[in-house]
């Protein structure tokens, strides 16, 4: 099985576990069930479970409550605090899509470009740091870390500056494929206020030193968990939360964690 298919398959199956998928097909179910007329009465419990969920995580209170516990495990890198010395800072892939036609900014994912301009942005303040760049290639052909290059040097790093980890598929790659280049050295960690909890995880079960540097946080006003009305944005949050809940128990199984 090639690598793009893997990834199709695990995509559509781990997709069922997200709130709108999954209410869609509770409501197909439903639906076909209304027109059989012995099991009308499951066919209207299934509809209406269906709708209770797409609603509930519609809603910013559930969805902010559960991300926003996520992405406040770590706080936010306070370089004036902070009295170690730091000789690496990573930056965690976060995914692109090349297309010519597009600028080059563009073409990177929103994770991606958090974690990017996070890294630069600390690599101002550790000017002696070497800004380690991850991920490898995917489905796309050229790995994160390549393109994450690119970027770098037309905001002003050094290509000097820089290592390249081009080879890892996942983060346990990434953390496999760094330790060697960090060894047991403090570094600073890049990555996703909702994947740090499991990319810090990760690191330190091979015994390296992350200090935390969360971005990209969704929940941006923690304390705002009102009712609104109904948003596509919090069925994201709501995504984003399953897929590392599910990426952590996949990695707490198989003793990555």
């Amino acid at each position: 099985m090639g690598y793009a298919m893997y990834l199709f398959i695990k995509n559509l199956f781990i997709s069922c576990f997200f709130p709108l998928p999954l209410s869609i097909i509770i409501i197909l179910f439903g639906l076909v069930f209304l027109w059989m007329p012995s099991k009308q009465r499951s066919g209207k419990i299934l509809v209406t479970i269906g709708l209770s969920v797409l609603i509930i995580f519609s809603l910013p209170l559930i969805p902010n409550i559960l991300l926003g516990n996520l992405e406040r495990q770590y706080r936010s890198f306070e370089y004036e605090n902070f009295t170690g010395n730091i000789f690496y800072i990573v930056v965690l892939a976060g995914g692109h899509k090349p297309d010519n036609e597009l600028s080059l900014i563009s073409q990177f994912s929103r994770e991606q470009l958090y974690r990017l301009i996070e890294g630069i942005a600390l690599k101002n303040k550790y000017p002696y740091a070497k800004l380690i760049l991850s991920g490898g290639p995917g489905i796309v052909g050229i790995p994160d870390a390549e393109k994450m290059l690119e970027l770098a040097i037309e905001l002003g790093v050094k290509e000097s500056e820089t290592i390249l980890e081009s080879d890892s598929m996942s983060t346990y790659d990434e953390a496999r494929f760094i330790k060697p280049i960090v060894k047991s050295d403090p570094f600073i960690l890049v990555t996703s206020a909702s994947h740090m909890n499991r990319a810090v995880a990760l690191f330190k079960k091979m015994g390296m030193n992350p200090v935390p540097a969360p971005t990209d946080h969704l929940v941006k006003n923690y304390e705002d968990r009102g009712i609104m009305l109904l948003s596509p944005v919090n069925l994201l949050k709501s995504d984003t939360f399953i897929y590392e809940y599910l990426g952590y128990m996949k990695d707490k199984i198989a003793g990555r964690i």
